[in-house]
């Protein structure tokens, strides 16, 4: 037996928590495509890196976007984490998955999140050192090192965005189909008053 007031909590924390993953993840590639032409017009010398002699548009660009992503990886995490529990808190609580949308929103929302696991646990970790190393070793004029370490991030960057891009079309049908698929708590009729 389900209660109403629980139920409609539970669905609509889980589509809050779909409509903010969703806008977290699309807001991070509008950040990026923003920064990184910004920076390439702005074309800056960066004193942090004064021997480094690569392109330090890129240099500033990657560090303010490092930290959106890392930022818009925890909210990922957090609204991914809040989708599936509600969705189970749901499904304990009498939700039926008697319809193909209502199937199709439970699958899509585990591809959404084994695309995001791999993201975060695979993809990210290498990413992340590489990064921090290519600052690192740009901080200290180590030319050839640093570039080593960005052509290593560069690699993997299309393959990152490419999930990014996958994880945030997944989590965008899962929240369509949980708006379509939302259940309104029926009125007492004559019959079950």
């Amino acid at each position: 037996m389900r209660t109403p007031t629980v139920f409609r909590a539970a669905q609509t924390i889980h589509l809050l928590a779909l409509a903010l993953w969703v806008g977290a993840a699309a807001m991070s590639g509008i950040v990026a495509a923003i920064v990184f032409p910004t920076m390439r017009t702005l074309n800056p010398t960066l004193g942090a890196y004064p021997d480094y002699t690569g392109d330090h548009s890129t240099l500033a660009a990657g560090n303010i976007a490092g930290r959106v992503f890392l930022l818009v990886d925890t909210v990922q995490f957090v609204c991914a984490a809040t989708a599936l529990a509600s969705l189970i808190a749901m499904l304990m609580l009498g939700y039926s998955l008697n319809t193909l949308a209502r199937v199709a929103r439970s699958v899509i929302l585990c591809i959404a999140l084994g695309i995001l696991s791999y993201h975060l646990f695979v993809l990210m970790p290498g990413m992340h050192n590489d990064l921090k190393a290519y600052w690192d070793a740009a901080a200290i004029g180590d030319n050839l090192t640093a570039d080593m370490h960005k052509d290593a991030f560069l690699a993997l960057h299309t393959t990152a965005s490419r999930s990014i891009g996958g994880t945030t079309i997944a989590a965008l049908v899962a929240f369509v189909l949980g708006v379509w698929t939302c259940e309104q708590h029926s009125k007492p009729t004559e019959n079950n008053a």
